[in-house]
């Protein structure tokens, strides 16, 4: 069976594995916020340390959650659709846990962060799966996916904690949507209204 081309006619074919590289770093971004250095965040946003990783904890707690449904996301939205969604959807949980002080209520924040985050960076792999002509795609696509995160993150983190000591934690946030708002950008560039999975209900 033929693939479904999910890209607009304008991508040429060079372009789409760099750009779908580019639009993990806004998914490793969210989950590299108040990660780099626990010690180090607590001190600078002037937060108990235990708090703070449990916050970490929290957010973690959804991505293992939502990691055992997000298929069925996949198949019932087309790829453009999805990505601006769970995107927008980011972007709408970063700007309210700007404006919540109430600890109590940036914990159930968090897991949904968690849950958007996969949403919106695990729907790469599949594509960067079928990009990749090679019998062997699916072990190169996630080669692409740990090196993004394990290098990414190192490059987030220096980003993150830069604009944390020269600014301040509102600052990080919002360096935190240009990323996301440059991933919707992206999401607008490469991908036309079809489907790359079947639908299901």
């Amino acid at each position: 069976k033929e693939k479904p081309n999910i890209f607009n006619s304008w991508v040429r074919d060079w372009m789409k594995m760099p750009l779908l590289i580019v639009a993990l770093f806004p998914h490793v971004m969210l989950m590299s916020i108040f990660h780099s250095n626990s010690t180090f965040t607590a001190s600078i946003i002037d937060v108990d340390i235990d708090n703070l990783q449990f916050l970490i904890s929290v957010m973690y707690a959804g991505i293992i959650v939502i990691l055992l449904i997000n298929n069925r996301f996949f198949s019932y939205f087309p790829i453009k659709t999805y990505v601006l969604l769970a995107t927008s959807c980011s972007i709408f949980l970063l700007l309210i846990i700007l404006v919540v002080k109430d600890y109590a209520l940036v914990m159930p924040l968090r897991v949904l962060e968690g849950i958007f985050c996969v949403l919106e960076g695990a729907i790469f792999i599949p594509i960067i799966i079928s990009e990749i002509k090679s019998k062997h795609a699916r072990l190169f696509s996630y080669f692409i996916l740990y090196a993004v995160l394990l290098t990414g993150s190192t490059l987030t983190t220096f980003i993150l904690k830069t604009a944390l000591t020269n600014f301040g934690w509102t600052e990080m946030f919002y360096i935190v949507i240009v990323f996301h708002i440059a991933l919707i950008g992206i999401a607008l560039f490469l991908f036309n209204g079809n489907r790359f999975f079947s639908k299901m209900p």
